[in-house]
């Protein structure tokens, strides 16, 4: 639950799957966000916990301007 509550707090909305006891009687897998998961844990968790995260969204490059092209160009 603890692993989970710091990164609910780092990126609540970042999708994941949380996948309790494999291999066992009651397997159990949950996707939701990191909050959703969250929460879930707090109130329920039991046994063993495999976590996997999304990818981190990436922000799209800047279109490069006079100021990058001067950069490389050594102006």
């Amino acid at each position: 639950g603890d692993t989970l509550s710091e990164l609910a707090a780092l990126d609540p909305d970042r999708p994941a799957c949380a996948c309790r006891e494999m291999t066992k009687l009651h397997e159990e897998i949950r996707r939701g966000t990191l909050r959703e998961l969250a929460a879930w844990a707090a109130s329920e968790l039991r046994g063993e916990l495999t976590l996997v995260l999304a990818a981190r969204a990436r922000a799209a490059p800047a279109a490069p301007g006079e100021a990058t092209y001067a950069g490389v160009v050594g102006v």
